[in-house]
Parts: C-alpha cells; sequence; structure tokens
C-alpha cells in the first residue's frame, strides 16, 4: 500500500553547551516579557499610583506657601472677597420696595388728616423703602364709602373715622365712647379689641389712631344753658344723633359740606363737630357760640386691606407699626396745641364759649354716656365687652 509522508524538517547543527545556556537564558526573557503583555491590569494600575504621589506633593507645597508669611499677600484676596458676599446677604435681607395706595375721608390739608401726615413723614425717615401713593380724598371715594373700598380692595388702606363706615362694622359706634388716649388703648388691651372687629367686619387691619385728645363740642347761633335741646334744629351725624335726640333736640341730617350755608339762612339753629377743624370749614363766620363741656372721642385711624396688609413682610409690618405707635404717643399734645391755636382764632371772629353750670355740665355727660352705649350694644352687643372692659380698667 502507497502512503505519502509530511516532509522532515531539516536537521538542525549542533552547537555548544554555553551557547545553549544563552539561548535558553534569552527565551526564558521572553517568555516573562510574554507574561507581562498578558496581564495588563496590574501595568495599569503601577503607573496609578505614581500620578497619585505627584498630586500630593504639590498640594503639601500649597499648604506650606499658605503658612509661610512670605506668602500672606496670598490669603488678603480671599479675605477681601468674602466682605461683598457678606454685603450681598445683608442686601438680600433689605426688604422690598413697597408703594401702598391711600386716600382720606377729608381734603388732604384739613385737620382731621394732620395726624397722619406726621405719621407719612416718620414712615418716610424710618422705612425709606416703603412708598405711601396718595389718590385722593372723598371726591375719589365718599367719606361713608371708604371703609367698603378697603373691604374689597379698591384701595389699600384710608385715613378715616369709624364712624364712616358702621354700616359695615357696627361695633364703630362704640369707639367714640373710650375714655383713654391711643397708647393707653394699647396698653390695656383695647387696640387689639378694635383689631379683633376690623379684621372679622371689615376685611382689614387696624393700624391705629392719628388723631386723639379731641373731643366733640355742640356749636350753636342760640345761647345753650341747659342739658336741654328743646326747640332747636341740629345738624347731626351718627356720633351724636342719639344724644340730640336724648336732651330733645330735632337731629337734622346733612353733609359738612352744607353746613355753612344751613347756619347762614337759619335752616338749623347748632350742629356738632370734633373740638378742631371749624375754621378749617370757615364756620366760625356763622356761628356765634361754641358749648363746654366736650364729649366722646374722635377715632380718626388708618385701617389696611386684611389681604395687602398680610402680603407686606415682616420688616414692613412692624416699621409701619412702630411708626404708628410713635405717633400716637405725639398727637395728643400736637392736636391741644392745634385747639388752643382755633379757639384764638374762633374768639378773633366773635364766638363765645359757654361753660355750662357743674350740675348741668354733669346731667350732660351722663345723658351722653348714657345715650352712646344704648345705641351702640343696640348696633352691636359686642359693645358690651368694650363697655365691660373699660369699667374693669377704671376700677384698677
Amino acid at each position: 500500500m502507497h502512503t505519502t509522508r509530511t516532509p522532515a524538517h531539516p536537521r538542525i547543527p549542533r552547537r555548544p553547551r554555553a551557547a545553549l545556556l544563552v539561548v535558553g537564558l534569552l527565551a526564558l526573557a521572553l517568555a516573562l516579557a510574554a507574561c507581562a503583555e498578558d496581564e495588563p491590569d496590574d501595568a495599569v494600575d503601577e503607573p496609578d499610583d505614581d500620578v497619585e504621589e505627584p498630586e500630593d506633593e504639590p498640594d503639601d507645597d500649597d499648604d506650606d506657601a499658605a503658612d509661610d508669611p512670605a506668602d500672606g499677600d496670598a490669603d488678603e484676596p480671599d479675605e477681601d472677597a468674602d466682605d461683598p458676599e457678606d454685603e450681598a446677604d445683608e442686601d438680600g435681607d433689605e426688604p422690598e420696595e413697597v408703594t401702598l395706595e391711600f386716600v382720606t375721608a377729608w381734603e388732604d390739608d384739613s385737620d382731621e388728616v394732620q395726624g397722619f401726615w406726621q405719621f407719612a413723614e416718620r414712615l418716610e425717615e424710618e422705612a425709606p423703602w416703603i412708598e405711601l401713593e396718595y389718590r385722593g380724598g372723598p371726591e375719589t371715594f365718599p367719606n361713608d364709602q371708604q371703609g367698603e373700598a378697603v373691604r374689597d380692595g379698591a384701595v389699600d388702606m384710608s385715613v378715616v373715622a369709624a364712624t364712616y363706615y358702621t354700616q359695615n362694622m357696627p361695633f364703630a359706634h362704640a369707639m367714640k365712647l373710650t375714655p383713654f388716649l391711643p397708647e393707653e388703648e394699647r396698653e390695656h388691651g383695647i387696640y387689639d379689641l378694635y383689631r379683633e372687629q376690623h379684621r372679622e367686619h371689615l376685611n382689614a387691619h387696624y393700624l391705629g389712631k392719628t388723631k386723639a385728645n379731641t373731643p366733640f363740642f355742640l356749636y350753636s347761633n342760640e345761647p345753650i344753658e341747659s342739658a336741654d335741646l328743646s326747640g332747636l334744629r341740629v345738624r347731626v351725624s351718627p356720633v351724636y344723633e342719639p344724644l340730640v335726640q336724648e336732651l330733645d333736640g330735632s337731629a337734622v341730617s346733612m353733609a359738612p359740606d352744607e353746613v355753612y350755608t344751613a347756619l347762614e339762612r337759619g335752616a338749623v339753629d347748632a350742629f356738632g363737630w370734633p373740638a378742631t377743624g371749624v375754621t378749617d370749614r370757615g364756620w366760625e363766620e356763622v356761628t356765634e357760640y361754641e358749648l363746654r363741656p366736650g364729649f366722646y372721642e374722635l377715632d380718626v385711624g388708618v385701617i389696611v386691606n386684611i389681604d395687602v396688609w398680610e402680603g407686606l413682610d415682616e420688616r414692613t409690618r412692624e416699621a409701619m407699626t412702630d411708626a404708628m405707635e410713635e405717633t400716637e404717643r405725639e398727637i395728643p399734645d400736637f392736636y391741644e396745641e392745634s385747639l388752643e391755636e382755633e379757639v384764638a382764632e374762633r374768639e378773633a371772629a366773635g364766638m363765645e364759649i359757654i361753660e355750662l353750670p357743674d350740675d348741668e355740665a354733669e346731667a350732660f355727660l351722663e345723658a351722653a354716656d348714657r345715650a352712646g352705649w344704648e345705641d351702640a350694644i343696640e348696633q352691636a352687643p359686642e359693645a358690651e365687652e368694650f363697655r365691660e372692659l373699660i369699667e374693669e380698667i377704671e376700677g384698677e
């Protein structure tokens, strides 16, 4: 049988032993090299360790440089860089600018508003980020509609007498009966009662009073010598209409801007008005007498829409509250001086002051107190709580 064979390799010549040893060592070296190529991960790890060590050395050098007094100038820019950041933080705490629109129940130059302008000036000095923007007086919103305007958010706030919004907040009938100055009202918790009533019934925050130490007087063209108004036609507002009726007078309702003509023509014999503000309207020209004692207390204050108030940041609310409290402490003296000046003007115009005899004065004030509380409690039963609070404070 025929078989095909692979050709044999050529015969390798025999070499000496030393040569064989060299060849063997060379082969071993090649083998080790081949093994090193077969393990790449170990080869990569070693260079990584080498890289990390040089990085650590520069870090140590940087630390040394920071500690070296010769390099101290390098630290100063860092400290300077912190100052702007601190200033930026302080700027970030600064309240945002706020604009509040307001109206007044009287003309802006009237006596009733002068205390508010003191508040506004103080607020401008102490809280310049708050801007008060005047939208006008009763020509913008009639005085007896300004409570509703604040309630409904048609305007942010109003300088107004509480008597002008009794239809919205019946408790306002009682506010004229306070025997205390604003600072005392805050001290004894009366202000808190005002604030609760405004929040509940008028959707408003009661900021405080801007006229104080201002009772009401009766002014007449007929001499009044007793606590009896029989036969007299007296122009009234809701503030003292119950008193006029209690003293048997004939109550006539009319707007303030009609009083001058009514007196001039004899349509009314007398009228009631706060202790100041008569000469602002020229009524001293057509009035002969001013009756003492005074009664009740004018309740001009500032009300702010509750949503607007709660939308202000805390610092702004605090600034407005502080400015109001400071104003309340000053306005009693301001309006006392204002009364003295105005009385001098009235006397110069020919008006006379009638002081009721003590017994008649006592009867007059008792009638005012009785009629006032009866009307207030009838309109707002919660006024009884106010009366009890006053009696408790006076009994202390």
